[in-house]
């Protein structure tokens, strides 16, 4: 259960039909999860919803791409077929810079919107915001308002199977520290309604190319570690991609190979963009990365969070091994333990 009253939600949806859902760039799983078990609860509502991502979707998460289900902006979405419907709903962002390619559109859109979102950092987007910092994923708040509003019987298998692989991914597959009792019983829920986990391991795990492996063992072959072992951080250029076949999309989760090493309680990885800013993730076990990201401009969660450097990308590593050092330093005045 989370901690939001969803009656703006439900008079939001009784004031509009056909709704406009959107996440953000380089959309993840909890970014196409949610949107995907959003739009599939509207559609069985009898209302009309379409899924508009700014990115292409990573081909690891094509079995929630289903035909006709999420439109990539730009490419097969028009901003003139966009305003034909209603209202706009944004999941799992809350800045304009995440909107990439449909910040301009979004700005412009003239229809009531509505933001659920479960990230601490927050841009004024003229809308309204259901938000809870302490959920795991935005999945879970989608699954929450769906128990509330509807029931889980409105949950049929495609949205059961959208919104666990959400919660799955945003928690590390249950690893993660954000994980609680209250996850389990939500992934119950959702294999009660249809939800396959182990199927979904296999759609996101089993299917990787040889040069998601080859961009794997490059990276980590790229690895270094400061502070006596509490720093790690690798480097991921563009030029990589198609020098070792592999996609943009196959650097997630590389990150937490970095947190496998015993003594690291900071990773960081660099990955340079096609116009040479540069992407940093940030992960921990303890310290705040939302706050470390926020330096930077970006945000995102204490334990999970990133933010986009201008480049090049040895002054985006210099800056940031910096920031990465000196909050060590004071987490270990602060602690010596």
């Amino acid at each position: 259960m989370t901690n939001i009253d969803w009656r703006p939600l439900e008079q939001f949806l009784r004031g509009a039909n056909r709704f406009v859902v959107v996440s953000h760039v380089r959309p993840d799983g909890d970014a196409l999860g949610s949107s995907v078990g959003l739009a599939e609860w509207l559609d069985g509502r009898g209302q009309t919803s379409l899924v508009v991502s700014p990115s292409p979707v990573p081909p690891r998460y094509d079995f929630l791409a289903t035909p006709g289900r999420i439109g990539h902006f730009g490419i097969d979405i028009t901003p003139e077929h966009l305003n034909t419907y209603d209202a706009l709903i944004i999941l799992d962002l809350s800045s304009w810079s995440q909107l990439g390619a449909l910040s301009e559109w979004v700005h412009g859109f003239a229809g009531p919107r509505l933001v659920i979102d479960h990230h601490v950092s927050q841009d004024e987007m003229n809308a309204v915001v259901l938000k809870d910092t302490r959920a795991e994923s935005t999945g879970t708040l989608v699954l929450d308002a769906i128990r509330r509003l509807d029931g889980l019987e409105a949950i049929n298998p495609v949205v059961a199977r959208a919104l666990a692989t959400a919660i799955l991914m945003d928690t590390g597959w249950l690893a993660h520290p954000n994980m609680t009792a209250s996850t389990l019983t939500d992934l119950a829920d959702l294999v009660k309604r249809g939800a396959d986990l182990a199927e979904i391991h296999r759609l996101l795990f089993q299917r990787g190319t040889v040069g998601r492996v080859r961009l794997l063992g490059e990276a980590m072959a790229r690895v270094r570690l400061e502070a006596e072992g509490r720093l790690a951080w690798s480097a991921v250029s563009f030029a990589d991609f198609a020098r070792l076949e592999a996609l943009p999309a196959d650097t997630e989760d590389l990150i937490n190979h970095l947190m496998s090493i015993d003594s690291v309680q900071l990773a960081l990885l660099f990955v340079e963009q096609r116009d040479g800013s540069v992407k940093c993730s940030f992960r921990s076990r303890k310290l705040n990365c939302a706050k470390l990201a926020g330096d930077f401009g970006g945000g995102g969660h204490r334990a999970a969070a990133g933010a986009t450097l201008e480049g090049p990308m040895a002054v985006a590593i210099q800056q940031v091994r910096a920031a990465a050092l000196e909050l060590l330093d004071h987490a270990l005045k602060a602690d010596p333990t």
